[in-house]
């Protein structure tokens, strides 16, 4: 209607130019159409008129830096340990067992939309990130990928979390090997399974992993089209963020009064307090 009210009769450039009568088509179109048919309607309107989507990919390498850097901490970690003949131990496994949920994290968000296509392309994963949609514009991405990119969003959220758990259990594990110092201990044990299992493996990871209900709705509630209910996202993120920080302030200042307590210098001892205040992060 407002088309054939407008004065550019049916002149494409006319019509894409007019911003009042987009406007009025863009109101029309949100007041009575469906997401997916909203998203069809910009990406034929867009077309029409030119517009490219955006397609911000800046991600992809900030991503692949971290992903290296953590292969090559965990790598160098384990290479110390052949070299000078020391034995692995537990908080080895757990840095390993967080790395490989770190790369899980990662490399999801980089591998192709097709699950089919996970092995055999992991090596080209940037030359599909820009093709599948991940960093477009939403109308401008074939809905048939929606699904599977929030999935994808989904697991990367979860595995991250869990990798997080991991990693602050090889601190703490670590501690027990080189604090074994009088009351150390006791105090170590109260961290590892009241702070770490407790609060962040199992509150915030079962909240993570059950945010929706049901768990599928997290990826599919896009279109609006599907039954379920989530809980409050922003307050999670918040109650989450408070409590990882506590978390991670807690775990190396804890160490500090057993620190000053080992039989080194003091030069040495306040480097040690350095490499675990600088771990809070």
């Amino acid at each position: 209607m407002a088309i054939l009210k407008s004065t550019c009769g049916m002149s494409t450039t006319c019509i894409c130019a007019d911003e009042a009568l987009n406007a009025q088509a863009r109101a029309c179109v949100l007041s009575t159409s469906t997401v997916r048919e909203t998203l069809t309607t910009l990406n034929v309107t867009n077309t029409l008129c030119g517009i490219e989507p955006e397609k911000d990919h800046s991600f992809v390498p900030i991503m692949s830096a971290f992903l290296a850097l953590t292969c090559l901490t965990v790598i160098l970690r384990l290479l110390a340990r052949l070299v000078m003949g020391a034995r692995y131990w537990r908080d080895d496994l757990c840095n390993i067992l967080g790395m490989v949920c770190g790369l899980n994290a990662l490399t999801d968000s980089l591998l192709p939309t097709d699950p089919r296509l996970y092995m055999h392309h992991c090596l080209h994963s940037y030359h599909y990130a820009r093709h599948d949609g991940l960093g477009w514009d939403i109308w401008a991405v074939p809905q048939e990928n929606l699904n599977f990119l929030f999935m994808r969003d989904y697991v990367a959220m979860v595995m991250y979390g869990v990798g997080r758990v991991f990693v602050r259990l090889s601190i703490i594990l670590f501690y027990f090997r080189i604090l074994n110092i009088g009351n150390a201990r006791p105090v170590m044990i109260f961290t590892l399974v009241l702070v770490n299992c407790l609060s962040a493996a199992l509150v915030l990871t079962t909240l993570m992993i059950f945010q929706c209900t049901p768990v599928s709705y997290h990826w599919l509630r896009w279109d609006s089209e599907h039954q379920g209910s989530c809980i409050n996202l922003a307050m999670f993120i918040k109650s989450t963020a408070i409590l990882s920080i506590i978390v991670d302030f807690w775990q190396p200042v804890v160490s500090i009064p057993f620190v000053i307590r080992l039989n080194l210098s003091w030069k040495k001892k306040l480097l040690i307090s350095i490499i675990f205040l600088v771990g809070m992060g």
